[in-house]
């Protein structure tokens, strides 16, 4: 399996993957009056739920596929994306940077596509 978005064959480097968060929040409960003698808590623990799937990379890619990236990013279209290690998922591009080198064809970028 290749790494591609929509159609797109992406050239990537590096994946960075995020660290692990704790979507538990504690939520404060009024007190029954002697909870303070009593010894119990006054809180609950609450699930935040489920945030987006996220993958951000590091690859590089030709002028025209790097204008095609751009275009989407800009657009904030919608697309499959496949990765190599088996994340699949429907994203948009969230964050796209490109270094455009004089005399290199190349365009080394840096993404990272959020969950549609």
């Amino acid at each position: 399996m290749a790494d591609t978005w929509g159609e797109l064959s992406l050239n990537i480097t590096a994946y960075k993957r995020p660290g692990a968060q704790n979507y538990l929040t504690e939520k404060e409960l009024l007190a029954p009056y002697n909870a303070r003698q009593a010894g119990k808590p006054n809180t609950v623990l609450m699930g935040t739920g489920r945030k987006r799937k996220i993958r951000e990379v590091d690859g590089w890619a030709s002028r025209a596929d790097y204008a095609a990236l751009l275009l989407d990013f800009l657009n904030a279209t919608a697309k499959s994306a496949s990765f190599e290690d088996g994340f699949n998922f429907v994203a948009r591009l969230w964050k796209l940077e490109g270094k455009e080198e004089l005399g290199n064809e190349k365009v080394w970028y840096s993404a990272v596509f959020i969950e549609s």
